[in-house]
Parts: C-alpha cells; structure tokens; sequence
C-alpha cells in the first residue's frame, strides 16, 4: 500500500490535523524529530512508522512503534524564541466504495525550522509519487513548550 495513502489514513484515524489553517497562538502540538509539527489530540505522539527519519514497512512484518516528537507550542511570529513554521501542500489519493479512485484530498504538512528542512521531507513524499507544492512561510512561529510567554 501506498506509504501516502497510509499516511492519510493515518491523520484521519488519529485525527491529527497538519494544517496550519486552525492553529493559534497557544496551541500545543507535537514536533517529530524531522521537523513535521502536528495537532494530536491524545498529547502523546502518533504510532507509526511512516513519518520517521528512516521509515520502514509497517506493513511488512515491523511493528508500530511511538514515534519520537516532543512538545511544542504556537507563538507570536515576533517572539525569539520562537522557529519559523513552514508548510506544503500534498495532494492524498482518495478511494470510494470499492477501492475506487475518486481523485485527490489537499493536505497541508507544516515543518518547522527553515525551507530547507521543508524541502527535504517535501522531496521524500514527492519521491512517492504524491503530487506536492512548494514551501510557503506561515505567519506562525513554534517554541519549546514551557519557554514562550504564550504558555506563561
């Protein structure tokens, strides 16, 4: 199975929500070690093997495992100690009844840091065949959780 298309499936059944759309200043999120930032309603970071640095098949004999992320929060785009949040646009196959194409869902995937860290993971879902946009800044910034004035 398309790794994309687990991916997807995976934001939907864990309801987590990469785009930037309904962040504010204040909202916890997780940071995973590749920068990708994400709103996991559970506080703990998502199961899977997906959106690793290194991913292997989780559906070929490896197990989910807790991925590493830590917390982190939205703050103002002034605040220093604030990173730059960057995002793209992924394009996820969707299936109807039937396993039946029925076109493409928009996703948005935040990156914190810089455009270059945004490019790389941009580049590997790329490399799987899903059609992607470019890198955008966001007005948004994230910080360690516990060191912005916006968690004060």
């Amino acid at each position: 199975m398309n790794r994309i298309v687990v991916l997807g499936a995976l934001m939907l059944m864990a309801g987590c929500a990469t785009s930037t759309s309904g962040w504010w200043v204040g909202t916890e999120l997780r940071m995973l070690d590749n920068g990708v930032v994400a709103w996991v309603p559970t506080g703990r970071c998502p199961y899977d093997n997906i959106l690793a640095d290194d991913p292997t098949d989780a559906y070929n004999g490896a197990m989910y495992t807790e991925l590493s992320c830590k917390p982190v929060v939205v703050v103002d785009a002034r605040d220093p100690k604030g990173v730059e949040l960057w995002e793209f646009e992924m394009r996820v196959k969707q299936r109807g009844p039937y396993n039946t194409p029925v076109g493409r869902r928009p996703t948005n995937v935040a990156v914190a840091e810089s455009e270059e860290r945004c490019e790389q993971v941009r580049a590997k879902v790329a490399a799987q065949g899903t059609p992607t946009e470019p890198c955008h800044k966001t007005a948004l910034r994230v910080a360690p959780l516990g060191t912005s004035s916006a968690t004060r």
